[in-house]
């Protein structure tokens, strides 16, 4: 009985190495989504919810307060100037010591937060436009990024998932082949190497003209080698129906399948 072996080497690499890129996109999509919450969302939502009223107050007594000071990296305590501040709001009487360097003994404005009744001489600071803009225009950035995070995470899947023994759906013929490193300031190994095909297609492909020229992307560490002009290519794409994006492709019907990703060649301007 003879056993026959499917070489999945180079799928493996891929996913792989996609899955540790994965982590490290989610983790760049939670802080970007932090730092937004933070700085939009968070002043956004306090806006809308709580209420500020300023309220005439007096001043009745100075004294001193320990208050951060200095940068993050210079950061320490000191002793500042204070005062404390008597108040009626509905009903309530308020005694609260603010730091300040202005204000003196007497009449003076404080601002109540009646949502948190945090109390302050200054009155808060809303949304502007730019705040906004850039709140918004932030917000569709995330979304954009997770949109790609899950399409990419789905291509992922389906490569791991991908049925070696389906029949090649359309075939290329290279033409040239280019091998670059992908970040300069590194050495140039076989995972910061790409190769780039320019092909055309051998065969019809749906929705693709014929003569259209192709560019194939793969990771040098994901290929068998880097192919010849000349050599014929057979493949499928990994998302049913696809023209584009990621697909496998290999050499003969008796070699293994490696990951490319495959778009139109742009016409140089």
């Amino acid at each position: 009985m003879t056993t026959t072996t499917i070489d999945r080497s180079h799928l493996s690499t891929f996913t792989k190495a996609r899955a540790r890129f994965h982590l490290l996109w989610a983790v760049v999509l939670l802080l970007g989504v932090g730092f937004w919450s933070l700085v939009f969302v968070g002043p956004v939502v306090a806006q809308a919810t709580e209420h500020t009223e300023p309220v005439p107050a007096v001043a009745v007594e100075e004294t001193t307060v320990m208050q951060t000071q200095g940068s993050r990296r210079s950061r320490h305590l000191e002793e500042v100037r204070a005062v404390v501040v008597e108040f009626e709001y509905a009903g309530t009487q308020y005694r609260e010591t603010l730091a300040t360097e202005d204000e003196q003994l007497g009449d003076v404005t404080v601002y109540l937060n009646t949502s948190t009744e945090r109390v302050s001489f200054d009155a808060p600071e809303l949304v502007d436009f730019w705040g906004w803009f850039w709140g918004v225009a932030g917000g569709l950035v995330l979304a954009g990024g997770l949109i790609a995070y899950v399409r990419s995470i789905a291509g992922t899947v389906r490569l791991a998932r991908f049925d070696t023994s389906r029949a090649p759906e359309f075939a290329v013929e290279v033409t040239s082949t280019n091998v670059r490193v992908v970040n300069q300031k590194k050495a140039a190994t076989p995972k910061n190497t790409a190769i780039d095909i320019s092909a055309v297609p051998a065969s019809a492909i749906d929705g693709i003209p014929a003569g259209r020229e192709l560019v194939l992307t793969a990771q040098a560490s994901a290929a068998p080698g880097v192919p010849q002009p000349g050599t014929r290519l057979e493949g499928v794409f990994v998302k049913a129906g696809a023209t584009s994006g990621l697909a496998v492709v290999r050499f003969g019907a008796d070699a293994a399948w490696w990951p490319v990703s495959i778009g139109e060649k742009i016409a140089d301007v």
